[in-house]
C-alpha cells in the first residue's frame, strides 16, 4: 500500500480504491495541528500501519 498525502490528511487505499489506512491532522490554531483520527483497517492491523500513518503525519508536519 501506497500512502497518499494530502494537506491535513495521509491514507492508504487497497487495490480496489476502498480506504484502507488515514489519519488526519486538522490545524486547530495558527501552526498547530491536533491528530485527531486514525483508522486501520483489520485486514492491515499488527503490521505496524498505524506506526507508519504517524511517522508520514509527522513528516508532512515537520515540513510545514
Amino acid at each position: 500500500m501506497e500512502l497518499q498525502f494530502e494537506p491535513t490528511r495521509v491514507y492508504g487505499l487497497d487495490g480496489g480504491g476502498r480506504l484502507v489506512a488515514e489519519i488526519t491532522f486538522p490545524c486547530t490554531q495558527p501552526g498547530i495541528y491536533t491528530i485527531d483520527h486514525t483508522f486501520v483497517d483489520e485486514s492491515l492491523r499488527g503490521q505496524g500501519v498505524a506506526s507508519q500513518l504517524v511517522r508520514a503525519a509527522a513528516a508532512e508536519l515537520r515540513s510545514k
